[in-house]
């Protein structure tokens, strides 16, 4: 016998997406992907266990911003990667910047309801029409300052140690790549190692 499908009890629809993001607390923070998010709520992959009532810090990174929102676990079951969220503060925000990254990238806004099962990952980052430029904290605590600007054919990664001395204008990492798809992904590789 078939179980009965709970009734939604959402008040504002579910947005599908996929983003990184970071997850955490004052002590320790874990790497995410935003899976899905409306003006009250997210829904976040992650390895890191929280206990429903906690409240955390998640870092939503947009190709040119990063949108911090302060939440409540209201759902995390154990050995399952998916944590629920309601939102406390930053929701309208997090929909703003949505809606512009939407516009920018020629994304529809379309709503649908969360998907049962995990999304498949994106198969590259959609190309930004300009430089992108962000400052970023790593989960060591490090802090970084990132240019991924277009050059020629191609694109330009910069990352720089946040503050940056005035002295000194090399950055720690410098590289060229085809695409904006991999100069995104050495950036990832490169805060996983700092």
């Amino acid at each position: 016998m078939s179980k009965p499908v709970p009734e939604e009890k959402r008040k504002h629809p579910r947005i599908l997406l996929r983003l990184p993001a970071r997850i955490g607390t004052e002590e320790r923070m874990y790497d995410a992907m935003a899976a899905d998010f409306s003006e009250g709520g997210l829904r976040v992959e992650t390895s890191g266990p929280f206990a429903v009532g906690a409240v955390v810090m998640v870092y939503v990174h947009f190709p040119s911003t990063t949108i911090p929102v302060k939440a409540r676990v209201v759902r995390h079951e154990p050995g399952e990667p998916f944590v629920g969220l309601a939102l406390t503060q930053g929701g309208p925000t997090l929909m703003n910047a949505y809606e512009r990254w939407a516009k920018e990238f020629g994304r529809e806004t379309g709503q649908a309801a969360a998907p049962s099962a995990p999304e498949a990952p994106a198969s590259r980052p959609p190309e930004p029409a300009e430089a992108v430029r962000r400052r970023l904290e790593t989960a060591r605590g490090n802090h970084f300052e990132v240019h991924i600007e277009p050059e020629g054919q191609g694109w330009r990664l910069a990352i720089f140690q946040s503050p940056r001395n005035p002295n000194a204008s090399t950055p720690l990492l410098e590289a060229r790549f085809n695409d904006y798809a991999s100069a995104d992904q050495a950036l990832r590789e490169f805060l996983k190692e700092h």
